[in-house]
């Protein structure tokens, strides 16, 4: 299987792709938390550790 990769050629479109990336990943997380079968509580809780976890990593 061949995979063609298309990069941003500058460094200003290769940030606006990571806020894109960024913003379609904090959708993603968002509906799937929504999703869960358990208390609004636990699911804020939830959300609250991961913004924990994205603030370790950057």
């Amino acid at each position: 299987m061949n995979i063609i990769l298309h990069r941003p050629n500058s460094k200003e479109k290769e940030e606006i792709l990571n806020a894109r990336v960024a913003k379609i990943y904090g959708i993603t997380v968002q509906n799937t938390i929504e999703k869960l079968n358990c208390s609004k509580e636990q699911k804020l809780k939830l959300l609250d550790e991961v913004l924990l976890v994205k603030e370790k990593t950057f």
